[in-house]
């Protein structure tokens, strides 16, 4: 046989077998459009993706209840430490504004030091603001070293949620189903903080929740050391002035976001609310102007956001992120208001205003297990989704349950809590559920610094979050109002009796609800429009 000849035949086989070997690969691990996550640290035995997400998943739920926990007892520690209200607010805006900050820089952090040593940096800072609060009483002027443990506490914190993504997608070499149950962990911790806290503090002084987060962050330290390998960095240094920016920028939007709180109540602050926004979009622009200039290590970067799919991932993701914290916001005030509701004039009685108020407090909290649990059980089985249907229709799966749930929460929260209204929160979380693994692998797969695209997916949710938080309540309130005026005009200029008024509230806020939940279902219905462009990209990629 002629040498050329069985050259070539020689690589024909070789080629036959790459394809043969690419065809396996598809096969077992059914790689689909944009989500292919390539880890840099071979598993072991030992080192298993279930025992690394327990060890990374209970930090960031730590973390998050911490967001809102104290937001249950914040009273008690107003009257304990005889501060103003103003000054107790400053202990939630404080830790607010640190954990905003960490989600934002911790996963570049760690692209340039190493997930594990970035991580024992974020513990100890956990623990040491957790055990500067518990000192604080012996050291004295107790107030200031609560804000500052509260600040290096939330900063620690936030920096957690990318991190721990970022060491999956470096470990395994199918992270979907854990970044998944991570971000979603991230925001089942900020919907059921309220309601750990204010169980706790029934039992125990508050500040023993402050032990339970020194010794969680003390064991998490040591097992993380213990367990994870020092995965390789990717970024050859850490952009301080682009942090620097990005920290003025986002001290800038809490502190509008917490002014746009007290509108309803002080129309004078408009102007406060403006200029802070008006800040941080001046220092968001300054922000990208210095990143597009920064060509070492970036702090984020911006040629990313050019590749397929990762703008319209994003999109999806803030869109859907107002969908579920509206809701957030919608389920206990839509069990209040119907407790409150079923007294009728009854509720000038403080006992038993207080007895049906606790009574309201247990099934609201029942309703947020019922969301939150939907929406944690579906982020894992969207995952496994995504395997199998591939991401576009994943995330058309996962906006059309969600679709269904938010439009049945409008139309059944005007009667009594029932088995329609929790049907259809299960239906709203698990649809948001199924979407969390798709719409953060298409982003992170962009890139090879995890940390940096895990950080700005997790912030750009968190900021949404803020805003709708902030925003619903005061618009609420604004919305009830101008609802009881209407029902009610008919009946001017004659002064009406107190049960004809409270009925009006009841059924202004009742009809408020449900328009929440029927604008949480448009926005859902907008998100299909970026879902529609993945479906082109992976078209036009089948051709």
């Amino acid at each position: 046989m002629p040498r050329s000849s069985a050259k070539r035949r020689f690589a024909f086989l070789c080629n036959t077998k790459v394809l043969a070997h690419i065809l396996v690969a598809y096969r077992e691990r059914k790689i689909h459009l944009m989500s292919q996550i390539v880890p840099t640290v071979a598993p072991t035995q030992t080192l298993t993706p279930e025992r690394v997400r327990l060890l990374l998943t209970i930090p960031t739920l730590a973390g998050s209840l911490d967001l809102t926990m104290i937001t249950a007892f914040i009273a008690q520690v107003i009257f304990d430490l005889q501060i103003s209200t103003v000054q107790g607010a400053n202990i939630i805006v404080v830790y607010l504004i640190a954990y905003t900050l960490g989600l934002f820089i911790g996963g570049r952090l760690s692209d340039f030091l190493g997930r594990r040593s970035a991580f024992g940096i974020a513990m100890l800072c956990y623990a040491l603001g957790s055990g500067l609060i518990l000192a604080a009483p012996l050291l004295g002027s107790e107030y200031a070293l609560i804000l500052i443990g509260r600040a290096i506490t939330g900063l620690g914190a936030g920096a957690v949620p990318a991190i721990a993504i970022s060491t999956m997608c470096d470990l395994f070499p199918n992270p979907l189903r854990s970044i998944g149950i991570i971000g979603a962990v991230d925001v089942i911790g900020v919907l059921l903080g309220g309601l750990y806290g204010a169980l706790v503090v029934q039992v125990l002084p508050w500040r023993s929740l402050f032990v339970f987060s020194l010794l969680m962050a003390l064991g998490t330290l040591l097992a993380v050391f213990r367990a994870l390998p020092n995965v390789r960095r990717t970024a050859e240094g850490f952009d301080w002035l682009g942090a620097l920016i990005l920290a003025g920028a986002l001290i800038s939007f809490n502190l509008g976001v917490v002014r746009l709180e007290r509108f309803a109540e002080q129309s004078e602050v408009l102007g406060e609310i403006v200029g802070y926004f008006s800040a941080a979009l001046v220092g968001s622009a300054l922000f990208i102007v210095v990143e597009r200039l920064q060509r070492r290590a970036p702090l984020l970067e911006l040629a990313v956001f050019r590749k397929a799919g990762v703008v319209l991932c994003l999109l999806i993701s803030a869109l859907t992120s107002f969908s579920l914290f509206l809701m957030l916001v919608g389920l206990p005030l839509l069990a209040n208001v119907n407790a409150v509701g079923s007294l009728g004039i009854g509720v000038l009685l403080p006992p038993l205003r207080d007895e049906t108020l606790q009574s309201a407090a247990l099934t609201a909290g029942g309703l947020l297990l019922l969301y939150s649990g939907a929406l944690a059980l579906f982020t894992a089985l969207g995952a496994r989704l995504q395997e199998q249907l591939g991401t576009p229709r994943t995330i058309m799966l996962g906006l059309g349950v969600a679709l269904i749930g938010f439009v049945g929460l409008g139309l059944s929260v005007r009667g009594e809590i029932g088995l329609w209204v929790a049907m259809f929160s299960l239906l709203a979380g698990a649809g948001i559920g199924t979407l969390f693994s798709p719409i953060m692998a298409v982003p992170l797969a962009a890139t090879e610094s995890y940390g940096m695209m895990a950080s700005f997916l997790l912030g750009v949710r968190m900021a949404a979050g803020s805003i709708v938080i902030a925003s619903v309540g005061t618009l609420s309130e604004l919305r009830i109002r101008f609802l009881v005026r209407s029902m009610e005009a008919g009946h001017l200029p004659i002064e009406l009796p107190p049960e004809v008024t409270f009925k009006s509230f009841v059924l202004a806020s009742q009809q408020m609800i449900s328009e929440l939940a029927l604008i949480a279902a448009a926005i859902v219905l907008i998100a299909f429009l970026p879902t529609l462009g993945l479906w082109e990209i992976r078209s036009e990629e089948r051709s």
